[in-house]
């Protein structure tokens, strides 16, 4: 693998530490995805409210496609492993991915009228190009990214709490703005499109400059040595990592609770509170404190506790955010304020997750 020479924002190649233009740049990679992620936390809510999609219909289609994901991912972990290119090994894929991935955005919400076995097919095509196809082959790459741009884990520990600081901007951008907009150009189907395209076109300028500023440093001597490395056996080098074990259990419940709670929340919004823009004043609030204790506490958290602890910590007070919305789900001050508890709580589990993930890798 060539690498490429550093530039002015590039990682110092004598020490191998990060500018901070770098580690925002690198940051604002997971910005643009989570623009669109944002949003489409309420995608059963367009499917259900706008599409006329039947619900039976939509969760069957998510059934479905968590098995397509899941094996996605395994294939796009050795495709990444066995890319060559002058721009390196994940580096290039973001650039390969992005149009792709912005297109396949607006796809999933041109929904044609029809039959439901129509609307089913449509639905598990575009979903599936965009999640299992393009999704995964951005998302995927730049995640093991950062442990190609740097072998100092303190360095790539800051790239993690950079990209948590960060990555939920994009979800305040859509989740503050994609309702009242929708709400402003029509309020149906069309809207979503329109909007839908706002943020494609946003993420794509994002996804350039993380993909031109964050360089491919690391060079693994060993793989000089070795052409190839059989599936086998590095399926089996991969599931005797305890450590990949310990990280990817923390990453699954961390987005089985973000999935669970932007699908039932419109709803819940809407049918118990009476008001299904208060959806999102409750993920803001959750999303902003996030962000703030991301910047103010997780740095010296880090060098004080350390990842393991700090994630320890972050588990607790999320569980506590979740007891307490328990207590009074009714009332939407209590429930603002579990959403603030748990804000809190996934700051120092979040920024430190992809920390975990780039020292599985090494």
């Amino acid at each position: 693998m060539d690498t490429a020479k550093p530039a002015a924002t590039a990682p110092d190649p004598k020490n191998g530490r990060l500018s901070w233009f770098t580690r925002i740049s690198y940051g604002l990679g997971d910005t643009a995805m989570n623009i669109v992620a944002g949003a489409m936390t309420i995608l059963t809510f367009f499917y259900t409210d706008y599409a006329g999609v039947e619900p039976t219909t939509v969760g069957l289609v998510f059934l479905l496609s968590r098995i397509f994901d899941g094996v996605s991912d395994l294939i796009m972990g050795f495709v990444v492993e066995r890319t060559n290119s002058k721009w390196g090994k994940s580096r290039p894929w973001i650039l390969w991915s992005s149009i792709p991935f912005c297109i396949s955005i607006v796809l999933i919400y041109t929904v044609p009228q029809g039959s439901d076995f129509m609307k089913f097919v449509y639905l598990f095509i575009t979903y599936n190009f965009c999640n299992t196809v393009c999704y995964t082959a951005l998302n995927l790459p730049y995640g093991s990214l950062s442990a190609m741009m740097t072998r100092i884990s303190r360095e790539r520990d800051m790239l993690s709490i950079t990209r948590m600081a960060l990555s939920p901007i994009g979800k305040i951008i859509s989740i503050s703005a994609t309702l009242p907009l929708i709400k402003v150009l029509g309020d149906n189907q069309a809207a979503w499109i329109k909007v839908m395209s706002i943020w494609a076109v946003l993420a794509f300028v994002l996804l350039m400059l993380c993909f031109s500023q964050c360089k491919e440093t690391v060079v693994i001597k060993a793989r000089k040595k070795v052409s190839k490395v059989p599936v086998v056996k590095s399926l089996k080098c991969l599931f005797g990592n305890k450590y990949f074990w310990m990280a990817m259990t923390i990453w699954m419940m961390q987005c089985i609770i973000q999935m669970v709670t932007g699908t039932i929340l419109p709803y819940y919004c809407k049918y118990i509170f009476h008001d299904d823009s208060l959806f999102s004043i409750l993920l803001l609030c959750e999303v902003i404190t996030t962000i703030v204790c991301t910047i103010l506490f997780c740095p010296s958290l880090l060098k004080r506790f350390g990842k393991r602890n700090m994630s320890l910590i972050g588990v607790v007070v999320a569980l506590v955010g979740h007891l307490i919305y328990c207590l009074n789900p009714t009332s939407f001050s209590w429930v603002v304020f579990s959403c603030i508890i748990r804000g809190i709580g996934f700051a120092p589990l979040n920024s430190v997750i992809f920390g975990f993930l780039g020292d599985v890798v090494e």
